[in-house]
């Protein structure tokens, strides 16, 4: 398969030199790590019969591959609306770059994804480089401003000398965690089933696609990401649909993700039919009804603080929450 375009070859033999005549002319790569590269497409594919990735993606993710052993952690993020296909890609990407990258190694939420880093670090004896491990949609239960957060962004802070490759998946970057948000070094977005684009930044070529995402995402949303296509910043690809795991596997993986899910709903029934929770539901609708007769007859912030007993910091997110205009301390 070249560029996406379903390719038929008579066997995979034929399929492995055809990437490898791919790889010749595409790259300027001395022969030794041209075969390198055409030996390692055909370990990781020769039991499927195809490539499960677009060509121009192995090639790219060979480079990260060298990345992550030679220096150390790469981080990516998966980004796309339901259905577009991006924890398919995620699972290639992953298999990929570790051979020895299975569904344990998909995590649902913060705890399990640490525990997982956790086993692999003690079991690690031989000191293999270039783990996958990724993180499906996650809760983020870990508040970075607690002691467990402030360690957790400390271990984050040093995994890149563990030679992971790391990933998230998210609907919106806005839900990746900010601790994990600062350290993405490759953004994957799926606009739609079958089509996706790699963004990371190429000092050789001068561009950074990840800088201008950070800084226009929060105000652009999705349209950054096809600005910045347009610019020739994306390495855009078609996708298969294909993926390393059997059809039991991922029975198994999606009942997981069932299980996650309905738990967590357990959880929510069972706390909003708290007694307590209904209480303190209670008196903050009694308070936006307050809060709403204090803006109507105009009175100053300072005399708020003052009736309920909170900060000038808290009014103002009050404010914010129950989506009025915020007083100005000049208000009489």
């Amino acid at each position: 398969m070249v560029k996406g375009k379903k390719v038929v070859y008579k066997n995979f033999d034929e399929n492995v030199e055809a990437f490898k005549n791919f790889c010749n002319k595409k790259l300027s790569r001395s022969e030794k790590q041209i075969n390198f590269l055409v030996e390692l497409y055909k370990k990781k594919y020769e039991k499927y019969g195809c490539s499960l990735l677009d060509w121009n993606i192995i090639v790219d993710l060979m480079d990260d591959k060298m990345f992550i052993k030679k220096f150390g952690t790469k981080w990516y993020a998966f980004v796309g609306d339901g259905g577009t296909g991006k924890t398919t890609i995620a699972k290639n990407f992953f298999h990929f770059l570790d051979e020895d990258f299975t569904l344990d190694d998909l995590q649902l939420d913060t705890p399990s994804f640490i525990k997982r880093l956790a086993d692999f670090e003690k079991d690690n004896s031989d000191k293999v480089l270039g783990k996958a491990i990724f993180m499906d949609e996650p809760d983020d239960s870990i508040h970075p401003q607690t002691a467990t957060g402030r360690i957790f962004r400390k271990v984050l802070g040093k995994a890149r000398q563990g030679h992971y490759a790391l990933g998230i998946c998210a609907t919106d970057l806005n839900d990746i965690p900010t601790y994990i948000w600062r350290k993405i070094q490759v953004i994957v977005f799926t606009p739609y089933l079958g089509y996706a684009m790699v963004f990371k930044n190429r000092a050789s070529k001068e561009q950074y696609p990840i800088t201008e995402i950070r800084r226009k995402y929060a105000k652009e949303g999705y349209k950054i990401f096809f600005s910045l296509k347009k610019e020739g910043m994306a390495l855009g690809f078609k996708t298969f649909g294909l993926q390393p795991f059997t059809a039991s596997e991922e029975r198994s993986y999606i009942g997981f993700k069932r299980k996650d899910f309905d738990d967590d709903l357990k959880e929510l029934v069972k706390l909003l039919e708290d007694p307590v929770n209904k209480k303190a539901g209670l008196l903050d609708a009694k308070r936006k009804v307050r809060f709403e007769g204090y803006v109507k007859h105009k009175i100053s912030r300072k005399k708020i603080v003052e009736l309920e007993g909170l900060s000038e910091g808290a009014v103002s997110k009050l404010m914010l929450k129950y989506g009025l205009r915020d007083i100005s301390p000049n208000h009489l």
